[in-house]
C-alpha cells in the first residue's frame, strides 16, 4: 500500500501564462492498494468510480510506460481540492496516478520522470511541475522535454483564493483566446513576468501590483467569470497587492501581506452572486509526497 499526497496550484499568476505555476497548502490525499483482481474506487463521486477515474488513466498510462502489472488495484481518494475552478485539480490527480505506477515499479523514478510523464498527460507543465516539486516553479517545454525550475516566493506573501460555487472548463476558458497576439502585448508579457519573479522573491508589495498586469489571457477570460471586474475592484479598493485570475478560473485569487486583508475582502465580496468562499493558503513547498505503508 502507498499514501500519496499531492498539492493544490495556481498557474499564470497574471502574466506568467502556461509557465508560472505555485503549490499551496491544500492536499489531496490517495491511498493505492494491491487487489487479487478488479478495480476499486472510493471517496470521489459515483460517477468517477470507473475506468474513467482520471487518477486510474493516468496510473496506467504510467503502467505501461514502466512495465507495471497489478492483477487489481483499490483507490481512495480524499480530495478537497474543487474540480474544474483553476486550482490543479487535473494536475494533483495525474500526478497521484503517475507516482503511484512509478512506486510499484519498483524502480523508484525521480522527480524529473515524473514531471516529464505527467506533463504528458496533462498537456502542459505549468500545473504539476508546482505539483510535484513544491514552491513557485516556472516551466517550458523545449525539444518535447519539458524544463522546470524552482523560484522563490517571499515569507509574507499570502494567498486568498475566491472560489464561486459554478464551475469552468479549462477547455472553454482556451477556447476564448486569441489565435495570435500583437508583438506590443508578447512585450508587456514578457516584462511583466520578469518583474514578478523580483516582487515574489523579495516581497516587493507596490512592484507586485504592477507585475501581475497581463494582456494574453485575462482580459478575454475576465467575462466568462460572472462578477470578476467587481471582484477585481474591491480587491484593489481592499489593498489586495496583487490579483490574477486562478488558472483558466474561475476562482480568482489574492495575493496580500496584511493580517485583516482575508476579513476585510470576505466581507466586500459577500454580495457578489455566485456564493464566493474565501480559503486562505499559504505555498506549499514540498510538494509532493509518497508514504508507504506495510500490513
Amino acid at each position: 500500500m502507498v499514501n500519496i499526497r499531492v498539492p493544490a496550484t495556481t498557474a499564470n499568476l497574471g502574466p506568467g501564462f502556461d509557465c508560472l505555476g505555485c503549490a499551496l497548502d491544500l492536499y489531496a490525499d490517495f491511498t493505492f492498494e494491491r487487489m487479487p483482481s478488479g478495480l476499486s474506487i472510493s471517496g470521489c463521486p459515483r460517477e468517477y468510480r470507473n475506468e474513467r477515474n482520471l487518477v486510474y488513466t493516468a496510473f496506467l498510462e504510467a503502467s505501461k510506460a514502466w512495465g507495471v502489472s497489478l492483477p487489481g488495484l483499490r483507490l481512495q481518494v480524499d480530495s478537497p481540492i474543487p474540480p474544474s475552478r483553476g486550482l490543479g485539480s487535473s494536475a494533483a490527480l495525474i500526478v497521484a496516478g503517475v507516482a503511484a505506477a512509478s512506486h510499484f515499479s519498483g524502480f523508484g523514478h525521480g522527480r524529473e520522470e515524473l514531471l516529464q510523464l505527467a506533463a504528458r498527460i496533462e498537456g502542459h507543465p505549468d500545473n504539476v511541475a508546482p505539483a510535484i516539486f513544491g514552491g513557485l516553479c516556472v516551466s517550458v517545454t523545449e525539444g518535447g522535454r519539458v524544463y522546470a525550475a524552482q523560484a522563490s516566493v517571499h515569507e509574507d506573501i499570502h494567498f486568498l483564493a475566491l472560489v464561486p460555487d459554478f464551475a469552468l472548463a479549462t477547455h472553454a476558458a482556451r477556447a476564448s483566446l486569441p489565435e495570435s497576439i500583437s508583438r506590443q502585448d508578447g512585450v508587456y508579457n514578457a516584462g511583466h513576468a520578469a518583474l514578478l519573479m523580483r516582487a515574489l522573491e523579495t516581497g516587493d508589495f507596490p512592484l507586485l501590483a504592477i507585475a501581475m498586469q497581463d494582456r494574453l489571457h485575462q482580459p478575454y477570460r475576465y467575462p466568462l467569470i460572472p462578477g470578476s471586474r467587481e471582484i477585481a475592484t474591491l480587491a484593489r479598493e481592499n489593498a489586495a497587492d496583487g490579483f490574477c485570475i486562478s488558472g483558466a478560473g474561475p476562482t480568482l485569487l489574492c495575493l496580500y501581506h496584511e493580517k485583516d486583508f482575508p476579513t476585510r475582502m470576505a466581507k466586500a465580496i459577500a454580495h457578489v452572486p455566485g456564493n464566493w468562499q474565501p480559503m486562505e493558503l499559504k505555498v506549499d513547498r514540498e510538494g509532493l509526497r509518497v508514504t508507504q505503508e506495510t500490513r
